[in-house]
């Protein structure tokens, strides 16, 4: 099974934020990436066994699989894996915050894995702004059934089992359930709801994801309410598709690494 241990947020990362990069990294291919894949990230490196350059794609830039257009079928295919050694250096010079700011943390390593791929991949993308179908998150008709809290705890879980899921969040803003939601449905979801507070989330749903506009079919095995019909019930929010501008990562050239 595919594990990807990072948040794939739906933000656009700039082209220009290019400031940090591996001591060293060791690429190698290991044929089809169907047999399944992982990532893993800590303070000092980063590490993948049999994953495609998509997912790996989707990791530099901060998007999703949809985010990603004009790559070859290897992109997706092959599986690579990689051992990458941070450049501890350039951690030490950092201020304090950024050195425990999660956020911040993710970023750097983003850059890092940007500027292997560049090396390593040849990797060229650009920006491009697409109409795509999106759904907007709004406040259902029936009303908002959570209320805000003062404290921004950021705490978030996301857990998918073979038919179910839950999203747990602590204190967190509405835009970052958005993204949560964007990542489950595999399509951009907009925070619609004008609503500025941070919120406690529990929300139990079945992995039929089918609703007007989604191509997912129903589950033959499904228990539970679909994440559009939890959502208006335990939350009081409602999903309605339309089309709206979203940032795509256009692959203008990539190669396969020579031996390392």
């Amino acid at each position: 099974m595919r594990r990807l241990i990072f948040a794939l947020m739906l933000a656009t990362i700039p082209l220009l934020a290019e400031d940090f990069t591996f001591e060293v990294a060791s690429v190698k291919p290991t044929g089809s990436a169907a047999k399944g894949s992982s990532i893993w990230t800590n303070e000092t490196g980063f590490r993948t066994e049999n994953t495609p350059l998509k997912f790996l794609i989707q990791f530099a830039y901060n998007a999703q699989d949809y985010q990603i257009i004009g790559a070859p079928s290897w992109v997706k295919d092959d599986g690579w894996d990689i051992n990458a050694k941070n450049e501890v250096a350039e951690v030490d010079k950092l201020p304090l915050q950024d050195c425990k700011s999660v956020e911040a943390r993710n970023e750097r390593m983003r850059s890092r894995v940007r500027h292997m791929l560049q090396d390593r991949f040849q990797l060229k993308v650009r920006q491009e702004e697409k109409e795509l179908p999106v759904y907007a998150l709004t406040v259902d008709k029936t009303g908002l059934k959570i209320e805000a809290i003062k404290e921004p705890k950021g705490n978030m879980r996301n857990n998918r089992s073979n038919a179910a899921g839950t999203i747990h969040g602590e204190g967190i803003a509405l835009d970052r359930l958005s993204q949560t939601l964007g990542n489950i449905l595999e399509r951009p979801v907009v925070d619609e709801t004008g609503l500025d507070g941070f919120y406690d989330i529990d929300l139990k749903y079945s992995l039929d994801t089918s609703a007007p506009g989604n191509d997912a079919a129903p589950s033959d095995d499904v228990t539970g309410p679909s994440i559009f019909t939890a959502l208006r019930e335990q939350l009081g929010l409602r999903l309605a598709g339309k089309k709206s501008p979203v940032t795509t990562w256009v692959v203008e050239k990539v190669e396969k690494p020579g031996e390392n």
